[in-house]
């Protein structure tokens, strides 16, 4: 427990110097900068991004094509 309570006592003496330190404030706008460009990422190159649907679509269009040439060759 005592560990904990000096864990405490650290953070809280760091948030307290974190909100009167004006650099505070600059960090917490890089903080929310970075985090528009990570969702900003993610929405592209994500799961159910455009980059994804894009890259699916033209290996679909060029398997399709490798399938097609395939079958006129056998």
């Amino acid at each position: 427990m005592i560990g904990l309570d000096c864990l405490y006592f650290k953070m809280k003496n760091f948030l307290a110097f974190f909100v009167k330190n004006r650099d505070g404030v600059t960090a917490i706008e890089y903080a929310i900068l970075t985090a528009s460009v990570t969702l900003t990422i993610f929405s592209i190159f994500g799961q159910n991004g455009s980059f994804n649907i894009m890259q699916t679509s033209l290996w679909s269009s060029i398997q399709g094509a490798l399938n097609t040439v395939m079958a006129k060759v056998s």
